[in-house]
């Protein structure tokens, strides 16, 4: 089975949702995280089990975890590959799919 892509969209919409500030902000993933069930049901719906993944991804996306379900993955994949925006070049050892790797290998 591959990605949920409702998921991985909504990530990109709450993870870093929780965000004060782009430099030191310890908390802010499971602050970002905590958003979506206060808005679960009302501006948009999933099923439980897809739900348990958009907050696993969120509330951990900055652990420097790599393991765990395609879904998950993806989106700390996309997470990673964007830290660049903050003057982070991504870190191939630090993702999680072997498609995130490859980007990194053709810059």
């Amino acid at each position: 089975m591959g990605t949920n892509v409702e998921v991985a969209q909504l990530f990109a919409v709450f993870h870093d949702g929780g965000r004060v500030n782009e430099v030191e902000d310890w908390g802010y993933a499971c602050r970002g995280a905590d958003l979506a069930p206060e808005l679960c049901g009302t501006l948009f719906d999933l099923p439980d089990a897809a739900f348990d993944l958009l907050y696993e991804a969120g509330a951990q996306h900055t652990d420097g975890l790599i393991a765990g379900d395609i879904t998950v993955q993806a989106c700390w994949d996309a997470d990673r590959l964007d830290l660049s925006r903050v003057g982070m070049p991504p870190d191939p050892r630090r993702l999680c799919t072997d498609a995130a790797k490859a980007v990194t290998m053709r810059k």
